[in-house]
């Protein structure tokens, strides 16, 4: 079945993968990275309060990766990488598991939801679709409650 008949507009080899969408990568990715790397968690939540105690009605979760960034580089000469595509995911997760600060960060259409997987990001493994975000802030509750 082709894209003009109303099939997939990607190879069907990424569906073996468990991924259909961009997003599904990208989320994929998120949480190996969150797995392997929880204190970064630990560290947008604390920035995160820090604005917060500021009064502040919103910031940007952009912002709190560029002070993480500088964190890591400058403060402790890491070489740890913090990919843009997990900053909406860090900033959902927050506001999942921290209810009374919904709204610190503006959240839009994850755009990612609407387009076919990367052919080079293929992930070496099977995660569960990122499908809806119910379903997404959801998964990441349990994820930021874990740590």
């Amino acid at each position: 079945m082709s894209e003009k008949d109303g099939g997939p507009a990607f190879p069907s080899m990424y569906v073996q993968f468990g991924m259909t969408t961009r997003a599904d990568q990208i989320f994929a990715a998120f949480k190996k990275f969150h797995a392997e790397h929880p204190e970064v968690w630990v560290m947008f939540k604390g920035y995160t309060y820090q604005v917060i105690e500021t009064g502040a009605a919103f910031y940007g979760a952009a912002a709190v990766f560029e002070r993480m960034r500088w964190h890591y580089r400058i403060e402790q000469n890491s070489a740890l990488k913090l990919n843009n595509n997990f900053r909406a995911y860090y900033a959902r997760m927050f506001e999942s598991v921290y209810p009374e600060h919904d709204g610190i960060f503006r959240s839009r259409v994850r755009k990612s939801e609407f387009q076919p997987p990367a052919a080079d990001d293929l992930q070496e493994f099977v995660a569960p679709l990122a499908t809806g975000e119910g379903s997404l802030l959801s998964e990441l509750r349990k994820l930021g409650e874990g740590t």
